[in-house]
């Protein structure tokens, strides 16, 4: 007899689907996923602006970012710089249309 329980089918999606991530930015949310990364904000009219962006890892390019110790850091690189970018998203959005 098998100890292993069947998870529901919805339970095995979540477990392939779980690389996903976030950071709170100026009245929103950035999420980032395998593919893409998101940036959802409120804008001073009460608006919600959402924006979607395709992501290919640099690791994913170049054979040599693989490596241990260089993949942590081209990973570190790859989050500051998308933060970054989420963040002038939602600064840009709290501007006044003027």
């Amino acid at each position: 007899m098998s100890t292993e329980t069947a998870l529901p089918e919805p339970a095995l999606q979540a477990q392939r689907d779980a690389p996903v991530g976030g950071q709170a930015v100026l009245e929103g949310v950035m999420m980032r996923g395998v593919s893409t990364w998101a940036v959802a904000v409120r804008k001073p009219d009460e608006e919600i602006d959402v924006q979607s962006f395709p992501l290919v890892s640099w690791t994913k390019r170049h054979r040599a970012l693989r490596w241990p110790v260089i993949r942590g850091v081209v990973a570190l690189v790859e989050s500051l710089k998308i933060g970054f970018n989420a963040l002038n998203i939602a600064a840009n959005a709290q501007l006044d249309e003027d």
